[in-house]
């Protein structure tokens, strides 16, 4: 092929690229009309539900060559567009920058929003119930390391709703200013960080000492202020805080995803593929339990996850919150996860079964399932 043959396809591109542009235009204009009329109902603008609804049915339309996950991209920086069009909104996520969760937060959102990063998850929920901040995202799960506690215990004592989540592959690396791996002394990191990475760190830093952070950019912050110090963390904190990267891959399993929770004050619609997150406490009986699972197995729930926690102190900071009732410091809180919406009928009796078993239940709401990657 001749470079002369390159003209008429580049001007066929460049009639589909002003196609496009007339098009994108068009759709933002009817965005910013449905914009008006929320605004009018009061509603919140973005709505997961019908977000995932559009990349589900692209998705069965897409014929190829482009891949399923770059439309995700695409239509999700679109949505992030026309989201702050209408109104720009204001994310917090466990910080400082260059954590895992705040490329959660841009991977869910997309780069339209302002991201504010909060110290701790507590501070995440409080900004989100103040109204500070519009949402909040926060880790929940990793894959390898299980459960967020920290999170639990925030979601017991909060108003909030889960209103979508977000899975990230994580894949860890050491950071430091320095180049020489044998001039490390010490090691920061989250306690999950530290954990994912113990067999490299005995294998290659048996001697470093280990201090754990509040997350993986506190870490990189650390390793930023401190000669002989290296982090465990992103490869994108790295040129955030301006350190090398002495190894990546230094996780223990290739598989390492964490899931993430996005924080908002009301529940999300139906999407058809939702999960619902509860807790309960249960009642002083012989086979409490096995009653409140028979209640979703009496109306095929399917349950994706069950975990326990030490009930805590229930004192939060309003008192209106619906908590489960706390009287021994050695009874439990139970973490339900379950396919399908609060608004479906065989979720709304199981629940309402559920209930009945149970001395309280809370309900974190209902929102879009995404699939582990």
């Amino acid at each position: 092929m001749s470079l002369a043959a390159l003209s008429p396809i580049r001007k066929k591109i460049d009639r589909l690229d002003n196609h496009i542009l007339s098009l994108l235009n068009e759709r933002l204009r009817l965005v910013k009309q449905i914009g008006k009329l929320k605004g009018q109902f009061t509603l919140p603008f973005y709505d997961p539900s019908r977000e995932k609804k559009i990349i589900a049915r692209l998705r069965r339309k897409n014929s190829g060559p482009l891949t399923d996950e770059a439309l995700r991209r695409i239509f999700g920086e679109l949505f992030s567009a026309a989201r702050n069009m209408v109104r720009p909104l204001r994310v917090a996520y466990l910080g400082p920058g260059g954590t895992f969760t705040e490329q959660a937060a841009r991977q869910h959102f997309g780069s339209a929003p302002q991201f504010v990063p909060m110290s701790t998850i507590a501070e995440i929920f409080e900004e989100v119930e103040d109204g500070r901040v519009d949402y909040g995202v926060t880790p929940v799960e990793n894959s390898a390391e299980g459960m967020v506690t920290h999170t639990l215990d925030a979601l017991i004592r909060s108003n909030l709703y889960v209103v979508a989540e977000e899975h990230l592959r994580v894949r860890l690396a050491l950071l430091s200013r320095t180049s020489r791996l044998g001039d490390i002394r010490e090691i920061y990191s989250h306690t999950h960080g530290l954990a994912l990475a113990s067999a490299w760190i005995s294998r290659h830093l048996p001697s470093a000492l280990l201090h754990e952070v509040t997350s993986t950019g506190a870490a990189a912050q650390m390793a930023r202020a401190r000669r002989r110090t290296a982090a465990v963390a992103s490869e994108i904190a790295a040129g955030a805080y301006g350190l090398k990267i002495l190894a990546t891959g230094i996780d223990s399993t290739r598989q390492n995803q964490t899931r993430f929770l996005v924080l908002g004050k009301t529940i999300s619609p139906r999407s058809g593929a939702d999960k619902t997150s509860i807790a309960f406490s249960l009642k002083d009986r012989v086979g409490a339990l096995n009653r409140v699972l028979t209640c979703f197995a009496r109306h095929r729930i399917n349950l994706t996850r069950i975990e326990s926690r030490p009930a805590r102190s229930t004192r939060g900071r309003t008192a209106t919150v619906r908590r489960p009732a706390i009287r021994s410091p050695f009874e439990y809180v139970f973490f339900v996860d379950f396919l399908g919406h609060v608004e479906d009928p065989p979720v709304r009796k199981a629940v309402a079964s559920v209930r009945a078993e149970c001395e309280e239940l809370r309900m974190f709401g209902s929102f879009p399932r995404n699939p582990a990657l």
